[in-house]
This record gives C-alpha cells, structure tokens and sequence, in this order.
C-alpha cells in the first residue's frame, strides 16, 4: 500500500523558483505529468528540471497511476480542462477579491492609470501616456525589455475611437455573439501596436498587454487575463490569443451572471464589476491566496 501523500500546496510553501518546487514535489511522490498540471507549465519544463537534478524517475505507468488527493483535483482541473472550473459561490469570490485588495501592492497604479484614461476622454495622446502609466508597471516583467511604441499605440486608438467609445459605454452582459469580429480586430491590432519595439525582445507581442488595455478603455466591457488565469479557464492563448480573448470574454460574462454583478461602479467606487472578477481571479489562479 503506498503512504498518502502529502497536499501539493503544502509541499511548495516557502519555495520561491519553479525549479525548487519541481524537486519538492517529485520528491513527495508526484509524477511529472501531476507536476506540471499543478504548476501551470509544461511537461518538458518539469522533465529538464528533473533530469537536471538526476531525478529520473516520476513516469506515469498505467498500472502505477494513483489518484490524487482530494485537496489537489480542483487545481489540476483547472489548469488542464478545456472548460471553465467550478463556479465560485458568492462567498468564495468575496475572499478573493479582498485577498488582492490586501495584498496586491500595485493597485494604485490601475487606480491612477483608470483616472488619466478618463479624464482625458477624447485626446488620444493624453489617453496613451495613461495607458503607459499601468502597462509600464503592471508589465514590468516584459516590457524591461524594452518599450511598445507609444506613437503607434496613439494611432491605433485614434483609428479606433468610435469603436471604442462605443464599447466604452457598454458593459459585458450587452455582449453578443456579433461583437466577435470587432473585438477579434480590435485585439489584433493592438497587439501589433504593443509589440516590444526596441532592444533584444523586439516584435514580442503581450496577449496579457492588450487585455489591459482594452480593460482601460472599456472597463465594464473587456476583462483582464494573464497566462495563468487563461489556463484555468481553457483559454490558453498561444498562436490564436484573439480568438482566445473572445472565448474568455465569454465565460467572464457567464460568471458575471451568475455571481450577480454590477457592471457599472457605484458610489464612490472606481472598480466595474470586471475588475472585482480579475481580483478574484488573479488571486485564485495567479497568486493562489485562496
């Protein structure tokens, strides 16, 4: 009989790289394949890691396959399902977004960002160096590397203003299915006028960049994403990120629904109820604070 193994969460608390967490995991028992589903990344990144280390075992074979703890199914569902995970209840999602507001240090940047953007509504120079402001910082970890073209990023919302403004007056429960090849455009081109234009990561386009900036320009309308939160819905973005983008709209609109939101901000509050579903969902799927 095999000795039950300890909670994944458990046995990556402390660890800060990738690589240690691998190791850990592989040393409590898990295969390579329950690794990579639980960290979000790819079997050959877990492989390398291992193979590195002189760890060779951890191959799956059908007679030796053992269920997961119960405590580990949801995170491997969610990273690796096509669909969507378990609907959080009202509850769940409320201790997520204010796990972010707790802990997230960079929310005045998207407060300040959300400010500029709106007070000046109408001038597209103005409006990019607002758009700069979040992406710089929010991005930091890309665009280190070098910066998007601010005078592209100028035309391409000017080329796009009444579209924009259209979808700036909207929210996401307004979606409909005749939307997709305006959005489908609008990601496309701004993730051309996004693309790092300097430097040794030149042309690298950000799928994770353009949804914030559409989230900045509509913010009741286009949800945020990032490569993990992609995942956990089935909307890995690699090679077709606008068609992605669609899907993930999508499903952001059903939960939307069914948790009950506003759209629209009320009171003295400058957060749609998109952006309370990104908070829950960066701490879910991003952080793992909940």
């Amino acid at each position: 009989m095999h000795q039950e193994r300890r909670v994944p969460q458990e046995v990556v608390q402390g660890l800060q790289t990738t690589s240690a967490k691998i190791r850990a995991l592989a040393g409590a028992g898990f295969d390579r394949a329950e690794i990579a589903a639980f960290l979000g990344i790819r079997y050959q990144h877990v492989r390398k890691v291992l193979l590195d280390a002189g760890i060779t075992d951890g191959l799956r074979r059908h007679s030796e396959a053992r269920p997961l703890p119960t405590a580990f199914h949801p995170s491997a569902q969610e990273l690796v399902s096509p669909g969507p995970p378990p609907l959080p209840t009202n509850e769940e999602f409320r201790r997520g977004y204010l796990a972010f507001q707790n802990r997230e240090r960079r929310d005045a940047m998207y407060k300040t960002a959300s400010f500029l953007v709106g007070h000046f509504w109408g001038k597209p120079a103005e409006i990019t160096d607002g758009l700069g402001v979040l992406l710089l910082t929010w991005n930091q970890a890309l665009y280190r590397y070098g910066s998007f073209n601010f005078q592209l990023l100028e035309k391409t919302v000017t080329a796009n203003w009444q579209v924009l403004q259209s979808f700036r007056n909207r929210g996401i429960f307004s979606y409909t299915e005749t939307d997709d090849p305006t959005i489908t455009a609008l990601f496309e081109q701004f993730l051309a006028a996004l693309k790092i234009c300097e430097g040794k990561k030149k042309g690298t386009a950000s799928p994770v960049a353009v949804a914030k900036t559409l989230h900045l320009l509509a913010p009741a309308y286009f949800p945020l994403w990032d490569d993990k939160i992609a995942k956990a819905y089935g909307c890995r973005y690699a090679g077709q990120s606008a068609a992605q983008y669609v899907a993930f709209l999508r499903k952001m609109k059903r939960l939307a629904e069914h948790l009950g939101l506003q759209e629209m901000p009320s009171g003295d509050s400058t957060k749609t109820g998109l952006k309370l579903l990104d908070e829950y969902n960066y701490a879910r799927y991003t952080k793992r604070w909940v």
